[in-house]
């Protein structure tokens, strides 16, 4: 029976905040579609999250796909909603919040969106990374949904005219109706203010990121749960979609590593003809050797700096339709993936059914086991554009191999 329902407005924000539930285990499951079927989970199953995709939707449409999901959870009698926000509060958690409560005169919704293993904590009702304001750091500069707030009232009340008030961090819970943003500075301030939040009667309904999650973890399920499932160690196709300076900088560490590394050009390789070519036969041959000699290869997006939101998403399905001609040729092999957008889409290219979350790699980086649609087994590693260290791709190596 699902005890609490995760929604995200991302791929990689469910599987990075879901882990958390997973690597104490907790049956987590983790559905790429809002359009699952609640029938089909796993008896066993206590957590369940589900990516809406409606980070790049217009706020109203965002807001229909999560109270659809939502008003199921409802129906079903899940205790404890989660709506997972994006840590920088980019796409629309306004729209998204005020969906999850439906009916404000009568319920709360507790925001704690810091995440201090990550560097964001909340301080006086704004949002910090690093210390600087997140409006005055790199996601200023997010190609597609550039950051300019740090207040996080504000930034909700561009979406919502439900009632919002700032919590500060020693202040007592309130008892009224409307949202709360709740501060916090450290993993320990989280935790306590989450377990204030569940001594009441339920449904609670939440919102946060990664830093929420691990102390619902922590608060529902104290003592770690044994499991022992056996991680396939295959070849690593490593592929990154993400324009985030923080990407880009750990793919350039794998390259300088000597890896073999290949820059996927929108007017070549990403071009929907170029598999068929005689040239893109020949650069396929080339990949499935590379892999099956090195056991790694890293593929990379170039040239889509300057492209619009429509075409980006473009983009990123020809990177997965570039990635499933690849992959039929090496099959099976572990996957990981930077960047939201083309994890969405390498899914819905490559895999079947839902995933199942088993532990993390580094802070904000999870490992899943995925079922192909060639029914193997095989690993998947995710992680959002801004997460990781510099030298995760090192990490992904000596994990798999």
């Amino acid at each position: 029976m699902i005890r609490l329902l995760l929604v995200a407005d991302d791929f990689t924000g469910a599987l990075d905040s879901s882990i958390f539930f997973a690597s104490k285990g907790v049956s987590t499951v983790v559905e790429f579609s809002p359009d699952f079927s609640w029938e089909d989970l796993t008896p066993d199953a206590e957590i369940l999250a589900v990516n809406s995709a409606s980070r790049h939707m217009p706020a109203q449409q965002a807001a229909a796909y999560v109270r659809r999901i939502v008003s199921e959870a409802k129906r079903r009698n899940v205790g404890i909603i989660f709506k997972k926000v994006d840590s920088a509060l980019r796409g629309n958690p306004g729209s998204e919040l005020a969906a999850v409560l439906d009916a404000p005169d009568r319920q709360q919704l507790f925001l704690l969106p810091a995440y201090p293993t990550g560097g964001r904590i909340t301080r006086h009702g704004m949002q910090l990374w690093n210390g600087k304001p997140i409006s005055e750091t790199t996601y200023r500069n997010d190609p597609f949904e550039p950051v300019l707030e740090s207040n996080i009232k504000r930034i909700l009340q561009q979406q919502t005219s439900i009632p919002i008030s700032e919590v500060p961090q020693d202040a007592v819970l309130p008892s009224e109706p409307g949202i709360f943003v709740l501060d916090a500075d450290t993993n320990e301030q989280i935790l306590q203010r989450c377990s204030e939040i569940l001594r009441r009667p339920e449904p609670v309904f939440l919102g946060g990121c990664a830093g929420l999650s691990a102390a619902l973890a922590h608060a529902l399920y104290p003592a770690a749960r044994r499991f022992t499932t056996p991680i396939p160690k295959l070849p690593l196709i490593i592929v990154s979609g993400s324009l985030h300076p923080v990407s880009i900088a750990q793919m350039a560490f794998g390259r300088n590593l000597g890896l073999p590394y290949h820059a996927l050009s929108v007017d070549r390789e990403l071009s929907p003809e170029f598999p068929d070519t005689p040239a893109g036969a020949q650069w396929l041959q080339a990949m499935r050797k590379e892999l099956a000699t090195k056991r790694v290869l890293l593929l990379e997006t170039a040239g889509t700096g300057s492209f619009s939101r429509s075409p980006y998403d473009a983009v990123s399905r020809r990177i997965a339709a570039l990635l499933a001609r690849v992959y039929s040729t090496a099959a099976p092999a572990a996957l990981a993936v930077f960047g939201g957008d083309t994890l969405l889409e390498i899914a819905a290219e490559l895999l079947s059914g839902g995933l199942l979350p088993q532990y993390e790699v580094e802070p904000g980086v999870p490992l899943a086991l995925a079922t192909d649609k060639y029914g193997y087994m095989i690993p998947l590693i995710s992680k959002s554009g801004g997460f990781g260290t510099e030298h995760v791709i090192e990490t992904l190596i000596k994990t798999m191999m």
